[in-house]
Protein backbone atom coordinates (compact mmCIF):
# COMPACT_ATOMS: atom_id res chain seq x y z
CA UNK A 1 0.00 0.00 0.00
CA UNK A 2 1.35 3.46 -0.93
CA UNK A 3 2.44 5.84 1.85
CA UNK A 4 -0.46 8.26 1.37
CA UNK A 5 -2.92 5.37 1.47
CA UNK A 6 -1.30 3.98 4.62
CA UNK A 7 -1.58 7.34 6.37
CA UNK A 8 -5.26 7.57 5.45
CA UNK A 9 -5.85 4.05 6.69
CA UNK A 10 -4.11 4.79 10.01
CA UNK A 11 -6.17 7.97 10.44
CA UNK A 12 -9.39 5.97 10.27
CA UNK A 13 -8.03 3.45 12.79
CA UNK A 14 -8.08 6.08 15.54
CA UNK A 15 -11.17 5.96 17.80
CA UNK A 16 -13.64 8.78 17.28
CA UNK A 17 -16.45 10.06 19.47
CA UNK A 18 -19.51 12.22 18.85
CA UNK A 19 -20.03 13.02 22.53
CA UNK A 20 -18.24 16.40 22.51
CA UNK A 21 -20.12 17.40 19.36
CA UNK A 22 -23.41 16.51 21.01
CA UNK A 23 -22.64 18.44 24.22
CA UNK A 24 -21.33 21.57 22.49
CA UNK A 25 -24.26 21.88 20.10
CA UNK A 26 -27.04 20.51 22.36
CA UNK A 27 -28.01 17.86 19.84
CA UNK A 28 -31.21 16.30 21.23
CA UNK A 29 -30.64 12.81 22.62
CA UNK A 30 -33.41 11.32 20.47
CA UNK A 31 -31.83 12.76 17.33
CA UNK A 32 -28.39 11.44 18.33
CA UNK A 33 -29.97 8.00 18.89
CA UNK A 34 -31.59 8.16 15.45
CA UNK A 35 -28.24 9.01 13.86
CA UNK A 36 -26.60 6.05 15.61
CA UNK A 37 -29.37 3.74 14.40
CA UNK A 38 -29.08 5.11 10.85
CA UNK A 39 -25.32 4.57 10.70
CA UNK A 40 -25.63 1.07 12.15
CA UNK A 41 -28.35 0.24 9.63
CA UNK A 42 -26.21 1.42 6.73
CA UNK A 43 -23.28 -0.64 8.00
CA UNK A 44 -25.44 -3.77 8.21
CA UNK A 45 -27.30 -3.34 4.91
CA UNK A 46 -27.17 -6.04 2.25
CA UNK A 47 -25.24 -5.31 -0.93
CA UNK A 48 -24.58 -6.66 -4.40
CA UNK A 49 -20.99 -7.58 -5.21
CA UNK A 50 -19.68 -5.59 -8.17
CA UNK A 51 -17.38 -7.69 -10.39
CA UNK A 52 -14.80 -4.90 -10.62
CA UNK A 53 -14.69 -4.00 -6.93
CA UNK A 54 -15.11 -7.45 -5.44
CA UNK A 55 -16.65 -8.26 -2.06
CA UNK A 56 -14.83 -5.89 0.32
CA UNK A 57 -14.85 -2.76 -1.83
CA UNK A 58 -18.50 -3.44 -2.76
CA UNK A 59 -19.32 -3.63 0.95
CA UNK A 60 -17.57 -0.28 1.56
CA UNK A 61 -19.25 1.36 -1.45
CA UNK A 62 -22.66 0.10 -0.29
CA UNK A 63 -22.13 1.51 3.21
CA UNK A 64 -21.15 4.97 1.96
CA UNK A 65 -23.90 5.23 -0.67
CA UNK A 66 -26.48 4.03 1.85
CA UNK A 67 -25.44 6.78 4.27
CA UNK A 68 -25.77 9.43 1.57
CA UNK A 69 -29.31 8.20 0.77
CA UNK A 70 -30.29 8.30 4.45
CA UNK A 71 -28.67 11.68 5.14
CA UNK A 72 -31.62 13.68 3.79
CA UNK A 73 -34.02 12.24 6.36
CA UNK A 74 -31.51 12.98 9.13
CA UNK A 75 -31.14 16.60 8.00
CA UNK A 76 -34.93 16.92 7.94
CA UNK A 77 -35.06 15.60 11.51
CA UNK A 78 -32.41 18.16 12.50
CA UNK A 79 -34.44 21.02 11.04
CA UNK A 80 -37.55 19.79 12.82
CA UNK A 81 -35.72 19.47 16.15
CA UNK A 82 -34.29 22.99 15.83
CA UNK A 83 -37.72 24.49 15.13
CA UNK A 84 -39.42 22.66 17.99
CA UNK A 85 -36.98 24.15 20.49
CA UNK A 86 -38.80 27.46 20.11
CA UNK A 87 -42.14 27.78 21.86
CA UNK A 88 -43.70 29.99 19.20
CA UNK A 89 -43.19 27.34 16.51
CA UNK A 90 -45.68 24.59 15.71
CA UNK A 91 -44.31 21.94 13.35
CA UNK A 92 -46.59 19.53 11.51
CA UNK A 93 -44.76 16.75 9.65
CA UNK A 94 -45.70 14.45 6.77
CA UNK A 95 -48.89 16.37 5.98
CA UNK A 96 -51.43 15.21 3.40
CA UNK A 97 -53.44 18.02 1.81
CA UNK A 98 -56.25 17.74 -0.77
CA UNK A 99 -55.46 19.87 -3.83
CA UNK A 100 -58.54 21.49 -5.28
CA UNK A 101 -59.47 21.99 -8.90
CA UNK A 102 -59.52 25.77 -8.36
CA UNK A 103 -55.90 25.75 -7.14
CA UNK A 104 -54.80 23.68 -10.13
CA UNK A 105 -56.43 26.11 -12.58
CA UNK A 106 -54.94 29.18 -10.89
CA UNK A 107 -51.42 27.73 -10.90
CA UNK A 108 -51.85 26.82 -14.55
CA UNK A 109 -52.95 30.36 -15.49
CA UNK A 110 -50.70 32.59 -13.32
CA UNK A 111 -47.03 33.05 -12.56
CA UNK A 112 -45.60 32.77 -9.04
CA UNK A 113 -45.61 36.53 -8.34
CA UNK A 114 -49.34 36.79 -9.10
CA UNK A 115 -50.15 33.70 -7.06
CA UNK A 116 -48.67 35.28 -3.91
CA UNK A 117 -51.64 37.67 -3.76
CA UNK A 118 -54.27 34.91 -3.93
CA UNK A 119 -55.77 32.66 -1.25
CA UNK A 120 -58.45 30.03 -1.74
CA UNK A 121 -61.12 28.24 0.24
CA UNK A 122 -60.22 24.70 1.26
CA UNK A 123 -63.61 23.14 0.56
CA UNK A 124 -63.53 23.00 -3.25
CA UNK A 125 -63.62 19.77 -5.23
CA UNK A 126 -60.31 17.94 -4.72
CA UNK A 127 -58.49 16.50 -7.72
CA UNK A 128 -55.68 14.74 -5.82
CA UNK A 129 -53.81 14.52 -2.50
CA UNK A 130 -50.38 16.17 -2.12
CA UNK A 131 -47.84 15.15 0.51
CA UNK A 132 -45.64 17.76 2.21
CA UNK A 133 -42.67 17.29 4.53
CA UNK A 134 -43.65 20.07 6.93
CA UNK A 135 -45.99 22.89 7.75
CA UNK A 136 -44.23 25.31 10.10
CA UNK A 137 -46.44 27.81 11.92
CA UNK A 138 -44.87 30.82 13.61
CA UNK A 139 -47.69 31.63 16.02
CA UNK A 140 -46.04 34.80 17.27
CA UNK A 141 -46.01 36.37 13.80
CA UNK A 142 -48.97 34.34 12.46
CA UNK A 143 -47.00 33.07 9.46
CA UNK A 144 -47.35 29.57 8.04
CA UNK A 145 -44.76 27.99 5.77
CA UNK A 146 -45.36 24.93 3.62
CA UNK A 147 -42.02 23.15 3.24
CA UNK A 148 -40.45 20.41 1.16
CA UNK A 149 -36.91 19.39 2.15
CA UNK A 150 -34.23 18.12 -0.22
CA UNK A 151 -30.69 17.20 0.71
CA UNK A 152 -29.53 18.93 -2.46
CA UNK A 153 -26.39 16.90 -3.13
CA UNK A 154 -27.37 16.60 -6.80
CA UNK A 155 -30.00 17.77 -9.26
CA UNK A 156 -33.53 16.44 -8.81
CA UNK A 157 -35.01 14.77 -11.90
CA UNK A 158 -37.03 17.30 -13.93
CA UNK A 159 -40.41 15.57 -13.69
CA UNK A 160 -40.16 15.22 -9.90
CA UNK A 161 -39.00 18.81 -9.60
CA UNK A 162 -42.00 20.13 -11.53
CA UNK A 163 -44.41 18.06 -9.46
CA UNK A 164 -42.92 19.38 -6.21
CA UNK A 165 -43.06 22.98 -7.43
CA UNK A 166 -46.67 22.63 -8.55
CA UNK A 167 -47.67 21.02 -5.24
CA UNK A 168 -46.08 23.87 -3.29
CA UNK A 169 -47.78 26.54 -5.39
CA UNK A 170 -51.18 24.86 -5.12
CA UNK A 171 -50.71 24.11 -1.44
CA UNK A 172 -49.83 27.69 -0.56
CA UNK A 173 -53.05 28.91 -2.17
CA UNK A 174 -55.03 26.67 0.15
CA UNK A 175 -52.84 26.74 3.25
CA UNK A 176 -54.62 29.53 5.13
CA UNK A 177 -58.04 27.89 4.72
CA UNK A 178 -56.59 24.43 5.43
CA UNK A 179 -55.16 25.62 8.76
CA UNK A 180 -58.38 27.43 9.61
CA UNK A 181 -60.19 24.08 9.51
CA UNK A 182 -57.71 22.96 12.19
CA UNK A 183 -58.36 26.03 14.34
CA UNK A 184 -55.01 27.68 13.51
CA UNK A 185 -55.35 31.32 12.37
CA UNK A 186 -52.53 32.85 10.28
CA UNK A 187 -52.10 36.13 8.45
CA UNK A 188 -49.59 35.07 5.80
CA UNK A 189 -48.71 31.84 4.00
CA UNK A 190 -45.55 30.89 2.14
CA UNK A 191 -44.20 27.81 0.39
CA UNK A 192 -40.55 26.79 0.14
CA UNK A 193 -38.16 24.10 -0.96
CA UNK A 194 -35.32 23.77 1.53
CA UNK A 195 -32.53 22.73 -0.85
CA UNK A 196 -29.99 22.16 1.92
CA UNK A 197 -26.78 21.85 -0.11
CA UNK A 198 -28.20 23.90 -2.99
CA UNK A 199 -27.85 21.62 -6.02
CA UNK A 200 -31.39 20.31 -6.53
CA UNK A 201 -32.24 22.80 -9.29
CA UNK A 202 -35.60 24.17 -8.10
CA UNK A 203 -36.86 27.64 -9.03
CA UNK A 204 -34.82 30.30 -7.19
CA UNK A 205 -37.97 32.09 -5.97
CA UNK A 206 -39.11 28.89 -4.20
CA UNK A 207 -35.70 27.88 -2.84
CA UNK A 208 -33.80 28.48 0.37
CA UNK A 209 -30.48 26.78 1.11
CA UNK A 210 -28.67 26.03 4.37
CA UNK A 211 -27.30 29.60 4.50
CA UNK A 212 -30.79 31.15 4.51
CA UNK A 213 -32.55 28.96 7.08
CA UNK A 214 -32.04 31.16 10.15
CA UNK A 215 -33.32 34.21 8.29
CA UNK A 216 -36.29 32.36 6.80
CA UNK A 217 -37.63 31.11 10.12
CA UNK A 218 -36.31 33.91 12.34
CA UNK A 219 -34.83 31.42 14.85
CA UNK A 220 -31.48 29.53 14.93
CA UNK A 221 -31.62 26.42 12.75
CA UNK A 222 -28.17 25.98 11.23
CA UNK A 223 -26.33 25.36 14.52
CA UNK A 224 -28.46 22.25 15.04
CA UNK A 225 -28.31 21.03 11.43
CA UNK A 226 -24.52 21.51 11.39
CA UNK A 227 -24.27 19.47 14.60
CA UNK A 228 -26.50 16.85 12.99
CA UNK A 229 -24.26 16.66 9.92
CA UNK A 230 -21.12 16.43 12.09
CA UNK A 231 -22.60 13.62 14.18
CA UNK A 232 -23.58 11.75 11.02
CA UNK A 233 -20.09 12.15 9.59
CA UNK A 234 -18.38 11.09 12.81
CA UNK A 235 -20.64 8.07 13.02
CA UNK A 236 -19.54 7.17 9.51
CA UNK A 237 -15.86 7.59 10.41
CA UNK A 238 -16.28 5.35 13.44
CA UNK A 239 -17.47 2.53 11.18
CA UNK A 240 -14.90 2.98 8.41
CA UNK A 241 -12.03 1.01 10.04
CA UNK A 242 -14.18 -2.12 9.93
CA UNK A 243 -14.50 -1.81 6.16
CA UNK A 244 -10.96 -0.56 5.51
CA UNK A 245 -9.49 -3.41 7.54
CA UNK A 246 -11.23 -5.90 5.27
CA UNK A 247 -10.03 -4.08 2.14
CA UNK A 248 -6.48 -3.87 3.55
CA UNK A 249 -6.47 -7.56 4.51
CA UNK A 250 -7.72 -8.53 1.07
CA UNK A 251 -4.90 -6.61 -0.62
CA UNK A 252 -2.30 -8.23 1.63
CA UNK A 253 -3.71 -11.67 0.90
CA UNK A 254 -3.54 -11.21 -2.90
CA UNK A 255 -0.87 -8.61 -3.78
CA UNK A 256 -0.25 -9.92 -7.31
CA UNK A 257 -1.40 -7.81 -10.24
CA UNK A 258 -1.13 -9.20 -13.76
CA UNK A 259 -0.54 -6.72 -16.59
CA UNK A 260 0.01 -6.98 -20.32
CA UNK A 261 3.49 -5.99 -21.54
CA UNK A 262 4.25 -4.23 -24.84
CA UNK A 263 5.17 -7.57 -26.39
CA UNK A 264 1.75 -8.96 -25.57
CA UNK A 265 3.11 -11.24 -22.86
CA UNK A 266 1.52 -11.39 -19.37
CA UNK A 267 3.77 -9.97 -16.64
CA UNK A 268 3.31 -10.31 -12.87
CA UNK A 269 3.78 -7.03 -10.99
Amino acid sequence: MAKAETNLFNTFKQPLSTENTVRRSFLPAELKARIDTTVAGAAASTFAVDPLMGDDLSRLSSFLSSLVKRDGAILEAGICAALRRHSQMTVMTQVRMPITESAEKLVEANDASELRRIALRADGAATRIAHFDMIVIDRQNQVARLVEIKRGGGETEVRKRRTTERNLLCGRLQLKAFLKTLGIPVRRCESWVIDYYGRSGFRPELTVTREGLDQLFGVPIVATTDATARAMRLGMLQKLPRFLNRVHAGQDADPTVVVMGNSGRLIEA
